[in-house]
């Protein structure tokens, strides 16, 4: 299933969300990955979860 994570970083002022995909068996493994990113390649940042959600099959796209 393909998931995406909003997430803000503070540091960045207003308007400051980003969203990530990950394909993944459930939201746990979803939010482990996602901790993983931040541990690699958002370092010196303090990112806040906004939202997990499952990409539905008609929204499903080519994200490359």
């Amino acid at each position: 299933m393909k998931y995406s994570v909003s997430y803000e970083i503070p540091s960045e002022g207003v308007d400051s969300r980003h969203i990530r995909y990950y394909n993944a068996l459930n939201k746990a493994t979803v939010l482990e990955m996602f901790k993983a990113t931040c541990e690699e390649s958002l370092v010196g940042h303090d990112p806040h979860v906004v939202e997990v959600k499952q990409i539905e099959k008609e929204d499903d796209r080519d994200i490359s």
